[in-house]
């Protein structure tokens, strides 16, 4: 059999060469590509690059082991030509297809390389833009009397801390979140907590375009962030029961009420709330756009004495 070693070592050598530096500059590809999307960082206001749409990417553009398993199998085929000038026709044609096949392979996983370094790119100009922001906040005004107060840790069956942080707000707070905790159970829901207390001078753009007021609710620790994780029944084959894990975050709360029933039974209940005065949902705020991942008991708005004392008595150090 004239195997491919024989016609690149000999009539097509400028091929061969060229085909070794595509395979090569494929494997120089798949590192790099790699080597950026392992660095990406975690952070919960700006939206990060996917490791799953690289992944996507890089499977629809196939590689270079199965373009060569399909040069060898049109090779074969050439073999059994007995007439030598067709024999070779056959054999360009075969090659011919073979190159361009890792041609599109490289291109392809060069336009990944592109989306990759173009979401890698708005990640960080979020940050850069959250930098800003930061310096942007006011000092705190820290004279008078203070009386310094400590924040608590909340735990609940269903109030849960994203990756493990803390639940961390005012003891005041902690029945508000007592009864969410108890509204959300009722519906058979997880809230994964994204935010609570946080200093002003770490105070940053939120989720969805969405901009903190000056003085915030978080900053006394009488506020959480969230994303809703419910569960939908599936039935296999076997009529065996799953339960899938689903997660309803700032975009699904923005199409309330058109949001899984459990979830909209679960808001119905906080707006309920709402006209008591007991707590507010930032999707009823008449900010635009609206903020559906938020829950407060509006301190800085029904009782602002209470809320500017609470205000320096846990951000000003003690005197």
């Amino acid at each position: 059999m004239e195997s491919l070693n024989y016609f690149l070592k000999n009539k097509f050598k400028w091929i061969g060469g060229g085909a070794l530096a595509v395979v090569i500059s494929l494997t120089i590809f798949s590192l790099l590509v790699k080597a950026d999307t392992t660095t990406l960082t975690t952070n919960a206001t700006c939206v990060e690059p996917k490791q799953e749409d690289y992944d996507n990417c890089i499977a629809a553009c196939g590689n270079a082991d199965s373009a060569l398993v399909t040069y060898n199998t049109c090779q074969t085929g050439c073999d059994s030509v007995h007439d030598l000038i067709e024999k070779s026709n056959c054999s360009n044609t075969c090659i011919g297809n073979w190159l361009k096949a890792l041609s599109d392979n490289s291109d392809c996983v060069k336009k990944c390389l592109n989306e990759s370094s173009e979401r890698s790119a708005a990640y960080n100009a979020c940050l850069k833009t959250q930098q800003t922001d930061q310096k942007k906040i006011s000092k705190i005004d820290c004279s008078g009397t203070i009386k310094p107060v400590t924040l608590s840790t909340y735990t609940g069956s269903q109030l849960q801390g994203k990756d493990g942080k803390k639940v961390m707000v005012d003891a005041d707070f902690i029945p508000v979140l007592d009864k969410i905790n108890q509204i959300a159970a009722d519906n058979g829901l997880i809230l994964i907590i994204t935010d609570s207390y946080s200093s002003p001078e770490t105070e940053v753009k939120g989720v969805g375009d969405v901009t903190r007021v000056k003085k915030s609710n978080h900053n006394v620790g009488h506020a959480i962030d969230f994303k809703i994780k419910y569960y939908v029944t599936k039935w296999d084959k076997d009529h065996k029961m799953t339960k899938i894990e689903k997660i309803c975050d700032y975009n699904c709360l923005m199409k309330y009420p058109k949001v899984p029933n459990a979830v909209k039974k679960f808001i119905k209940t906080l707006q309920d709330l709402e006209k008591k005065k007991f707590l507010r949902w930032g999707g009823n705020f008449k900010t635009t756009p609206k903020d559906p991942i938020h829950i407060d008991d509006g301190m800085n708005l029904w009782n602002k004495k209470k809320f500017n004392e609470l205000y320096k008595n846990i951000n000003c150090p003690a005197k």
